[in-house]
């Protein structure tokens, strides 16, 4: 179920209700989203959970982009564009090895260091937990420094994150927006809401994952009253946002319903017209027959 996505080379993407092309192969049911990057915003950072699909997100960009490159249909809606990036650089995973003498940090640093001297205009980086595998604050300096060099640069960049300084970077510069992946109740919708920025939800997924409860409490209590009430209010407004959701989907639903009676009853009406004039005219030749042969009658 792929489209032929326009192309071109000014380094867009606009692909609505697309699909990792993996999940989409193994005909499970995929939950699709609306990927863009353009010039005004060749930036994208995606926040939210672990396992609710940040990096899923983050590989349907380039693959998309490899199987448009490669004249491959992309698993997206029609009126999909995907311009020829080149080249496509990406930092999925850790390169951390003993032999190599590289901690997780610096292993990102090596691929950073490649990734900002390959990159060009053109270019499509994806940057998998950026700046991770050290001290937080200088880990997120560090990731921030990267990105805004490579969209310097000319490149289209994709970053998922847990930093706040990298999920807020749009507030100080428009050439990044934001999404987030939903957790509802504990269970990822794997649903990417632009605009928003995602908590990572540590607490609820471990104890999705049951950990001992005795450690999940023990855990709380060590998170601060400010974070605790913070992460609580994030939860809530997610699902204030899905119940809206669903609502709209619901109220679409209705709609769509609604309009197929509304044309349903204005076909039927427009029958009866028909039926009505057809009715109307075999009336009047009849009383106009009838009238003639009454007339020949009385000439008779």
């Amino acid at each position: 179920r792929g489209v032929v996505p326009k192309v071109g080379d000014a380094g867009v993407m606009q692909l609505s209700q697309a699909r990792h092309p993996v999940l989409a192969l193994r005909a499970v049911d995929v939950v699709p989203n609306d990927l863009t990057l353009d010039s005004r915003h060749p930036g994208l950072v995606l926040s939210g959970p672990n396992a609710g699909g940040k990096t899923v997100a983050l590989k349907t960009i380039g693959l998309c982009a490899l199987m448009a490159r490669a004249g491959i249909p992309v698993p997206a809606d029609p009126g999909a564009r995907v311009d020829c990036f080149r080249p496509i650089l990406a930092d999925i995973g850790d390169l951390q090895t003993v032999e190599g003498d590289l901690s997780t940090f610096s292993g990102h640093l090596v691929v950073a260091k490649a990734v900002l001297a390959a990159s060009a205009a053109g270019a499509l980086v994806l940057l998998d937990e950026v700046g991770v595998g050290t001290e937080p604050t200088q880990g997120a300096a560090i990731a921030q420094a990267v990105v805004e060099g490579l969209v310097d640069g000319g490149a289209r960049v994709v970053v998922t994150t847990h930093y706040d300084r990298l999920k807020r970077l749009p507030d100080t510069d428009a050439r990044f927006t934001v999404a987030a992946v939903q957790l509802i109740e504990g269970s990822p919708t794997y649903r990417l809401q632009h605009g928003h920025i995602g908590d990572s939800h540590a607490l609820a997924i471990a104890r999705r994952l049951e950990l001992p409860s005795a450690v999940l409490n023990r855990a709380r209590s060590l998170v601060d009253e400010g974070t605790r009430a913070w992460t609580d209010r994030l939860a809530l407004l997610d699902e204030e946002r899905a119940a809206i959701s669903d609502e709209r989907e619901a109220i679409a639903q209705e709609r769509v319903t609604f309009d197929l009676q509304r044309a349903k009853f204005e076909a039927a009406a427009e029958e009866l017209k028909v039926r009505r004039r057809a009715l109307v005219q075999d009336v009047t030749r009849d009383v106009q027959q009838r009238l003639r042969e009454g007339e020949n009658k009385l000439k008779a």
